[in-house]
């Protein structure tokens, strides 16, 4: 039931993302719309956290740049991607997973728990081990500050 409710909070996220840039209230240039461009730290910050997801992450380091660069606040936006990253490599390592299916999965349940605290979810360490190992290393490796940053945290409205 915890993972139902899981895989629908990152449904519900990934489709208020969407609702929000396609039908929200932004008038944007073409040149607004085409995002900040990121300095060479930050686009050496991305490739570094590409080649650590790399296999689980359908996405290319192209679109991975281009996505971060069009977010309301691309640094926030490379936290969350450099979190997920670290959160699943160590993960790989801590509970030695070699299989790729079992890679993928993994890389899901780190991105639905990052959803899941992002939407608010108990800041407590509720859910199965897994659940609890993925929160307490997500909270390790976001920033502080992350938690009061606007646009961190979500709502379904």
């Amino acid at each position: 039931m915890k993972t139902l409710i899981l895989f629908m909070i990152s449904v519900l996220l990934t489709t208020s993302v969407y609702a929000q840039e396609t039908f929200g209230n932004r008038r944007q240039t073409q040149e607004q719309f085409d995002g900040i461009r990121l300095g060479a730290r930050e686009r050496e910050r991305i490739r570094a956290m590409k080649d650590i997801v790399r296999g689980v992450d359908g996405k290319t380091l192209e679109q991975t740049i281009r996505d971060i660069e069009n977010a309301d606040d691309p640094q926030l936006e490379l936290q969350i991607k450099e979190a997920l990253a670290k959160t699943y490599a160590d993960i790989v390592l801590q509970e030695k997973v070699v299989d790729q299916k079992q890679k993928e999965w993994l890389y899901s349940m780190i991105t639905i728990n990052m959803a899941y605290l992002q939407f608010g979810g108990s800041g407590d360490d509720s859910g199965n081990g897994l659940h609890r190992l993925i929160r307490n290393k997500l909270r390790d490796y976001l920033p502080p500050e992350v938690w009061t940053r606007p646009g961190f945290l979500q709502t379904i409205e």
